[in-house]
């Protein structure tokens, strides 16, 4: 049985992956087929830095980046908006990701 990826030796002498198959099957994550569940929240304060920080209903502060948001601009929030994320560990702790306004 072949592995499910290969390698192959080019002009160039380095070893790169066949097509664009990863080790792992081809998924960027370690958690594939695990679905999280989105949660909901408020924005409580935005900067003008690009990033803000969403009330969650269990009254925790998370933190996000516009980088995270899905669907729309950072610059068409506003603070009291309700959205729905994902909970992701950052740099420095919890934080949202894949936030969409409701």
């Amino acid at each position: 049985m072949m592995a499910p990826w290969r390698a192959t030796l080019y002009l160039t002498n380095e070893w790169r992956p066949v097509g664009n198959r990863k080790p792992n099957g081809g998924h960027s994550s370690n958690h594939f087929g695990k679905m999280q569940k989105m949660a909901e929240g408020t924005i409580k304060k935005l900067t003008d830095r690009g990033f803000g920080f969403i009330k969650t209903e269990s009254d925790k502060d998370l933190f996000f980046h516009s980088s995270s948001l899905q669907g729309v601009a950072f610059e068409q929030l506003h603070e009291g908006q309700r959205v729905s994320y994902t909970e992701g560990q950052g740099k420095k702790g919890p934080c949202a990701e894949n936030v969409k306004p409701l």
